[in-house]
């Protein structure tokens, strides 16, 4: 393995993504630490094509303190948004979330969400959500996998409604790829809670997000 980047007192020297050397020029096998991708530094490893985690995962958010907000009609962002820096993702990465949330014991329906875009808000596009906490159903636990299927492009994997979670079986086709702005771009990955009638209150006791890549 060759390194393409200086040792600081035998450990790496972070280099932030945008500050990243060329993977191409780089060759098969260069390492660089990444500073600002991931819950920690990410150690980078060349393919000869792109950077990738030198494990294939990158952690983007691994949350353990709970998180209490009030819910109503309106669609509001939930929990912790992750920015993923343009030209990061790859055709064939897989974007994996995990909740644990619940909801007050009221006569209201929960929507959670998972957007992705680079507005960072609603405005994005969904590409799964669930509306299954209804009146006793005041606990969810959540995960989803979204496939990037082209530069434009993201599916949802596993069970094929779009209100659903990954495990499960179903009478219909997997759903359809959901268009989004280019991978090229910087890209917010956000969660979003909305109550059918009045307020909620919801509580998230934990979130984590991760890229897994081909």
């Amino acid at each position: 393995m060759k390194f393409d980047v200086q040792l600081n007192n035998g450990s790496f020297t972070p280099t932030s993504w945008g500050s990243r050397p060329s993977a191409v020029t780089s060759g098969i096998g260069a390492v660089f630490l990444c500073s600002d991708i991931g819950s920690s530094p990410t150690l980078m490893i060349s393919n000869g094509t792109y950077w990738r985690p030198i494990n294939g995962i990158a952690a983007l958010v691994m949350q353990s303190a709970d998180i209490t907000t009030v819910a109503n009609a309106t669609e509001q962002i939930f929990g912790t948004q992750v920015t993923i820096p343009g030209n990061f993702l790859q055709v064939g990465c897989k974007l994996r979330s995990w909740i644990s949330c619940s909801k007050s014991s009221t006569a209201d329906t929960m929507t959670v969400r998972v957007r992705l875009g680079t507005a960072g808000t609603t405005a994005d596009a969904q590409i799964v959500g669930t509306s299954n906490q209804a009146t006793t159903n005041v606990s969810l636990g959540w995960w989803a996998e979204i496939h990037i299927s082209s530069a434009t492009s993201a599916r949802k994997l596993g069970n094929a409604s779009s209100l659903q979670p990954y495990p499960g079986v179903s009478a219909s086709a997997i759903p359809a790829t959901v268009t989004i702005p280019n991978i090229s771009n910087t890209l917010v990955l956000s969660t979003s809670s909305q109550s059918s009638l009045g307020t909620e209150t919801n509580t998230l006791y934990g979130q984590s997000i991760e890229i897994i890549f081909p």
